[in-house]
């Protein structure tokens, strides 16, 4: 089991929308992007945010673990990367697991944030 930090930045989900099931998603932060003597980055998987959007169900704004640079809203911010919570992600996860990987976008429409799934 990884943390939400290890999975956002897994070259592995690269352009993929990651839909986390975990309930609450934030309350630790983001540590910092500090590297190991020999140049690797210390505490994410890679360089940067891979994932295109995060779906959670409960985001926790309030952080606190004594290695978090940052929350995960503002570190998001930062990478331009989207996301939305107050979604019933046991649904789309349901969903997942009986038709596998699917194409989906997240649209911004009159102030509303909307998942939709082809």
């Amino acid at each position: 089991m990884v943390g939400y930090v290890e999975s956002l930045t897994d070259p592995s989900y690269r352009g993929q929308i990651l839909v986390l099931s975990f309930p609450m998603i934030g309350n630790y932060g983001v540590p910092p992007p500090d590297r190991t003597p020999e140049g690797v980055p210390k505490y994410w998987e890679s360089e940067t945010i891979q994932v295109a959007g995060l779906v959670v169900a409960d985001y926790s704004p309030n952080y606190s673990h004594w290695l978090a640079h940052s929350s995960l809203g503002e570190w998001l911010k930062k990478f331009n990367v989207p996301a939305i919570h107050c979604v019933d992600t046991r649904a789309i996860i349901k969903r997942l697991r009986d038709k596998g990987s699917l194409l989906g976008k997240l649209v911004m429409e009159d102030d509303q944030v909307r998942m939709h799934s082809v």
